[in-house]
């Protein structure tokens, strides 16, 4: 659940940092690569997801 939230919170560099992991060995500098809006939002979706998800299961383990 805390894991989604800051998923969440810091999709930007989450984002970020996969694009520079994709940049390795490739012509172009890890440094200047910037993620892509939609990848951005498809990061804070799943996230918001992983959560969610992650609030049901305590949820269903506090009920039972």
């Amino acid at each position: 659940m805390g894991l989604g939230f800051l998923g969440v919170r810091h999709a930007y560099g989450i984002t970020r940092f996969q694009e520079q992991l994709d940049a390795i060995g490739s012509t172009r500098s890890a440094g200047t690569v910037e993620p892509a809006e939609w990848n951005v939002t498809l990061t804070k979706l799943l996230s918001g997801c992983l959560s969610a998800i992650g609030g049901d299961v305590v949820l269903l383990a506090i009920v039972e």
